[in-house]
């Protein structure tokens, strides 16, 4: 197994470690996110039609 793979496997281990241990914070920053990325959305959107516009 290269290196590249087993970090990502323990990547990932700690975030199902996270979401089970600390379930409430984990939503929180998962609104957040995608929260952010809404409006990151929509800002990149309005710049597009502002661009034909």
């Amino acid at each position: 197994m290269n290196l590249k793979k087993i970090i990502g496997l323990l990547l990932i281990a700690f975030v199902i470690f996270y979401v089970l241990s600390f379930p409430e914070e984990s939503s929180q920053i998962i609104k957040s996110t995608v929260g952010a990325l809404g409006d990151a959305a929509g800002n990149f959107a309005t710049f597009v039609k502002s661009i034909f516009a």
